[in-house]
């Protein structure tokens, strides 16, 4: 819509006098929207930046910890296991049925997770929506009352 309307306003800009002193109506009209369009894509560029700013973050962690993640799993399973003996003293994990059998009886019960970058998306895309769309139906009546006055 915004390279429509650019075009939209080169075209009728070029239909028009060079010697007017003020701007025909439908110019304002076309640059307004046009400055719309483009406050939009850029809300809408930050709003999909929010929208995928978790999995960025959970992609770019993933990466960073991918050659440990094995010494990690295990060290996270003994101080697990470490922590929740009365004894203080770890049990040995070397064989993988024990590992098996502890991840079955350890499981760590989380609620849902839930992404708040996403819901700060959805919640802002809401509200710009409803602000762009009163701003857009706005502009319009005004020009067309404008132009049914004349």
């Amino acid at each position: 819509m915004l390279l429509a309307l650019s075009v939209y306003l080169s075209t009728v800009s070029d239909m028009i006098p060079r010697s007017s002193l003020t701007l025909p109506n439908v110019i304002i009209y076309l640059f307004l929207l046009l400055f719309l369009s483009l406050i939009t894509v850029i809300s809408s560029i930050i709003v999909v930046f929010l929208h995928n700013k978790k999995e960025k973050e959970e992609n770019q962690q993933g990466v960073t910890h991918t050659p440990s993640a094995p010494w990690g799993k295990e060290n996270h399973l003994r101080l697990a296991i470490t922590s929740r003996s009365n004894t203080g003293n770890a049990l040995p994990i070397q064989q993988p049925e024990v590992k098996a059998a502890l991840n079955k009886e350890h499981k760590v019960i989380q609620g849902p997770n839930i992404d708040k970058y996403k819901v700060l998306g959805r919640h802002i895309n809401l509200l710009l929506f409803a602000i762009f769309l009163i701003i857009y139906i706005a502009i319009t009546l005004c020009f067309t009352l404008n132009i049914a006055s004349v």
